[in-house]
């Protein structure tokens, strides 16, 4: 049995290409860090994650890179 949603139940997402849909009516504020670990292959681990930590996979090793070049998103309304 199918029931019909009304306009007032949905939420209107907004989007541009290459960019995730986001919520028309609230802005999101969060920064977006790398991981930065060392990986097996000597480079910085590219994983994006939310505040100054690591990944899942790198979780309790050090960056190798600075704070200040880990932060790749400050979103601010």
């Amino acid at each position: 049995m199918r029931v019909p949603l009304n306009n007032s139940s949905q939420q209107q997402l907004t989007s541009t290409p290459g960019t995730p849909a986001t919520s028309a009516s609230n802005t999101v504020e969060a920064d977006v860090y790398i991981c930065g670990a060392r990986t097996k292959k000597g480079t910085p681990c590219s994983r994006r994650v939310h505040g100054p930590v690591r990944c899942w996979q790198h979780k309790g090793m050090p960056a190798m890179l600075p704070q200040e070049k880990l932060l790749i998103k400050d979103l601010v309304p």
